[in-house]
């Protein structure tokens, strides 16, 4: 007896004739006072729906967004079993599901404006109104359409903003996933989806052979010392001297890594009244002035791939490895090199954005990339978020952000707040608004992997 062919209030009859009342009763999550008023045709019953639509119709009706999920059962559902399921989710249900059909004619057809209509474009068999009043928003209603097609169940949500929105999907898909666990899941993520919407792609050029060179040998852990030793003499002085490569790493001194030491020009520095340096691409024939004057650094191109692009291939690539050797999380969606409009004059570029999953559980990471961790840096990501993402009605379509370096800040005091595990743990919050910032610093990828699984058990905890 699939409620698919005659109003509510008939089927109800129907089933109660084959079922016990405790049955209907248990399954709608209604009390008996309830059912009866379905059976009964009280008046009352459409008087749910008359006072939150009409206040929609009044101001709200213009910001409406929706989102359409597919379920599959390995089963055929009945209607009454996935009205069930929803009623126990913790909202504010109206009490009687309503055929789409009916609201259209009593509601949209007297509406002029075609687009203040309110059902039209839910195209589902039956629509449920509920509101959200735990949302910080006062515009928390929203309605649930819901058809059956065989063993697939179309869910369409409409709110009329972001957050109930996001709120009402992520509570139906825990609420099924709960309810059986061999159900497949057959939609993308709304959050993805809405980043796609807001944010448009920053052109960036693919790198050299030479420079991919570069970036495939900082990936190799054998080099990994000798990497954050070369570099950090480039950070500092903006090139290498011969004491620096005569140092020996792993009992082997750096000059002796020819795969390394390709990527590095010799030039001779000339000091010029001691008030500025000049450098050239050529050598003095004298032994002892090479030694004395030659420095080594990376060409033009490969210096301007180094200080723009590289920290962020570099860790796409390890994101990417991470991916297809762990079982754990399944990280399904990767935005590169987009610029957000959060509102407007809320302009935000974040280097990618990932959705993973654990099972059917989804969360949304933002990651910044910045060569050195250090206080001055993090806060000023975090003045950044707080303005142009926080303070805006799409806060919620990240759940976590990560700043993630390649060297770590000198600062005793800062080093401190960091945990055992090298994680640096904070809350940032914009009014009632928080959400975690998490940083570290990571050289290789041993060192990625062991603490962003550390960071993705912690999400998935919370």
């Amino acid at each position: 007896y699939r409620i698919d062919s005659q109003n509510l209030r008939e089927q109800l009859k129907i089933i109660l004739a084959m079922e016990s009342f405790e049955y209907v009763i248990n399954k709608l999550n209604m009390n008996e006072e309830q059912v009866n008023l379905i059976i009964d045709g009280s008046n009352d019953i459409e008087q749910i729906y008359d006072n939150p639509i009409n206040e929609i119709f009044n101001r709200y009706v213009c910001s409406e967004i929706i989102f359409t999920m597919k379920f599959s059962f390995c089963y055929s559902m009945e209607y009454i079993d996935i009205f069930g399921l929803l009623y126990e989710i913790n909202f504010d249900w109206d009490q009687i599901p309503m055929k789409e059909i009916d609201l259209i004619r009593k509601y949209d057809s007297n509406v002029k404006d075609e687009m203040s209509v309110l059902f039209h474009n839910m195209r589902k068999e039956y629509i449920l109104a509920g509101q959200d009043k735990l949302a910080q928003s006062p515009i928390n209603l929203f309605f649930v359409g819901v058809s059956l097609h065989n063993q697939d169940i179309y869910i369409k949500v409409k709110a009329f903003n972001s957050e109930v929105l996001l709120s009402v999907i992520k509570k139906i898909e825990e609420k099924i996933q709960n309810y059986n666990s061999q159900i497949k899941c057959n939609h993308e993520s709304y959050q993805i989806t809405s980043l796609e919407n807001l944010g448009f792609p920053v052109k960036k050029q693919s790198p050299s052979s030479i420079q991919n060179a570069f970036l495939e040998d900082t990936l190799k852990p054998q080099y990994k010392g000798l990497l954050l030793h070369m570099l950090n003499s480039l950070e500092t002085k903006g090139y290498l001297t011969y004491e620096d490569l005569n140092k020996e790493v792993g009992g082997k001194k750096i000059r002796n890594y020819q795969q390394l030491n390709r990527h590095f020009c010799q030039y001779l520095k000339l000091n010029v009244e001691n008030k500025f340096v000049l450098i050239h691409q050529e050598v003095p024939r004298d032994f002892k002035e090479v030694e004395k004057n030659a420095v080594f650094s990376f060409s033009a191109r490969m210096y301007q791939y180094y200080l723009s692009d590289w920290l962020e291939d570099f860790f796409f690539k390890l994101l990417d490895k991470f991916n297809q050797e762990n079982t754990k999380y399944q990280i399904v969606r990767i935005l590169r090199n987009y610029e957000f409009v959060f509102a407007e004059g809320k302009k935000r570029e974040l280097d990618f954005i990932f959705e993973v999953r654990k099972d059917w559980t989804r969360r949304v990471v933002a990651v910044d990339c910045k060569k050195t961790i250090s206080k001055g840096t993090i806060n000023k990501v975090k003045k950044k978020t707080k303005s142009n993402i926080l303070g805006t009605e799409y806060y919620n379509l990240i759940d976590v952000y990560l700043n993630a370096g390649y060297f770590l800040g000198k600062n005793n005091k800062f080093i401190e707040q960091f945990d055992s595990n090298g994680i640096l743990w904070e809350v940032i919050a914009n009014g009632k608004v928080e959400k975690d910032m998490i940083s570290f610093n990571a050289i290789c990828y041993i060192d990625f992997k062991d603490k962003l699984l550390l960071i993705l058990d912690y999400i998935f905890s919370n």
